[in-house]
């Protein structure tokens, strides 16, 4: 499965819309869809945290990690 259809399904598996996992993840909704679209790729250290995301939202299944205290948050 290439980057764009794995990015999609894990945000579609963890039910988050664009806007949420955009925000979850601290990117913006634009950089999200043309990842998804497979417009643009990332490169360098957004490529390492994406994967890092990527890996971390299919170990932990539903929920996301909130970026000021680091507590899970059910969707």
């Amino acid at each position: 499965m290439d980057l764009s259809r794995k990015l999609k399904s894990v945000r579609e598996s963890l039910n988050l819309s664009q806007s949420q996992a955009a925000a979850a993840w601290g990117i913006s909704v634009r950089t999200l869809q043309e990842w998804e679209q497979g417009r643009h790729q990332p490169r360098g250290l957004a490529l390492a945290q994406l994967e890092q995301i990527l890996d971390k939202a299919l170990q932990e299944g539903r929920g996301t990690q909130h970026k000021s205290t680091g507590q899970r948050e059910k969707r």
